[in-house]
């Protein structure tokens, strides 16, 4: 995987995020396993790989899920709009800040979310100086995610395999258009006449017209259904 990143983006960073519940050494007391928590794991072109714990998922569960319902309340309100980037701000300093270290130099990231963080609009968290206070008008100080890096969403890290594979040729064009339409449309004219050869080259066939139509005999003037396109 580590050769696929260093082919598809040699100043390139993978972070994969994982929400997990540790194993614990089962006592009288506690559970096996441990509270659910979340956890960074970080690939470089060179093969690198490095863990960085996050904490646990419960809060950073809670802020993602209010980060996205604020986003999408904002794109409907105007008045809302200094607090999604409070809610943004407040996301960014639980999952890009304990990476800010790692995130130095690299001009392309991949990032595959799991959990709550599959709402996250990546691109628009705050990356370099997030503000402690969060004051909406002054929860963002500096570029966003997407102006930093170039980003890139994935499912999974193993998503870095297939960019090394030969993108397949396309085939013909294949257009479906509104094929359940009900939308009503003006009704065509009926027709009567249609295009048909001449039956010779110097006169007119049967039933037809100086101009090469054959006239289309039907009810009332209406085209015979037997010519109809």
């Amino acid at each position: 995987m580590a050769a696929a990143l260093s082919n598809a983006a040699p100043q390139g960073l993978l972070v994969e995020f994982q929400k997990n519940r540790p194993y614990q050494k089962h006592t009288k007391n506690k559970a096996a396993w441990g509270l659910p928590r979340y956890l960074a794991l970080l690939l470089r072109p060179n093969g690198t790989i490095r863990a960085i714990g996050l904490g646990e998922a419960a809060p950073i569960d809670a802020a993602a899920a209010e980060a996205a319902a604020e986003a999408v309340a904002a794109s409907a309100d105007p008045s809302r709009q200094l607090l999604a980037p409070q809610k943004l701000a407040a996301v960014s300093r639980l999952v890009l800040a304990p990476l800010q270290r790692e995130l130095a130099g690299v001009r392309e990231l991949y990032v595959s979310p799991d959990g709550e963080l599959n709402r996250l609009p990546f691109a628009a968290l705050p990356y370099g100086a997030v503000p402690v206070a969060a004051l909406p008008q002054t929860a963002i100080d500096g570029e966003t995610l997407g102006d930093a890096v170039a980003l890139r969403l994935i499912t999974t890290g193993r998503e870095l395999l297939r960019l090394r594979q030969p993108a397949r040729a396309g085939g013909p064009a294949v257009l479906i258009a509104n094929p359940t339409s009900t939308r009503p449309y003006p009704a065509l004219a009926p027709t009567s006449t249609r295009v048909h050869p001449l039956a010779t080259s110097g006169g007119h066939g049967a039933g037809s017209t100086a101009t090469g139509r054959r006239r289309c005999a039907g009810p009332e003037g209406a085209a015979d259904p037997a010519h109809r396109h």
